[in-house]
């Protein structure tokens, strides 16, 4: 916590950046479902750069806007690979899991919300064992209720 405390009060990674079309970029606060994250807006493109959501750290916001300062706002996407924190997880009990895997094996279609994490935001996806697939958007969404609306309207892909 004190790491993310310091890095959060460098304040050189607040300062704007201009890109070579003249284009000012700066990482903002924002909030994203009531999380506090950090997106680079672009006066320019006069709209956030960054991800649905942004970063919970400036810095990978920072990292972000310079990529986008030195490509004219259109980086290719091998520049923006690996920026931010990517660490997806699903954890789940043995039990869940066995349960999970007989309902693939039986073909049931029965969406269940499971924790994720989303550049290093904590998310919540809907996964069906039936399809073996997330059926939520790529990053899940912010708050449980609303996957759980999401889960409770059923798997588009049951018959």
């Amino acid at each position: 916590m004190e790491a993310a405390l310091r890095v959060e009060a460098d304040e050189s990674l607040f300062e704007p950046m201009t890109s070579a079309a003249g284009h000012t970029l700066q990482v903002l606060k924002t909030r994203w479902y009531g999380l506090r994250t950090f997106g680079a807006h672009c006066g320019g493109c006069d709209g956030f750069v960054t991800p649905e959501g942004g970063f919970t750290s400036p810095a990978d916001a920072h990292q972000w806007a310079q990529a986008y300062a030195a490509s004219d706002c259109a980086p290719d996407q091998t520049a923006l690979a690996g920026i931010g924190a990517d660490e997806p997880y699903a954890p789940m009990s043995t039990a869940e899991a066995d349960q999970m895997a007989k309902e693939h094996a039986a073909g049931v279609h029965k969406p269940r919300v499971l924790p994720t994490r989303y550049r290093g935001l904590h998310t919540w996806s809907v996964f069906c064992p039936g399809c073996h697939a997330q059926i939520s958007p790529p990053g899940g969404y912010g708050q449980a209720g609303t996957a759980l609306q999401h889960a409770n309207s059923g798997c588009p892909n049951a018959q």
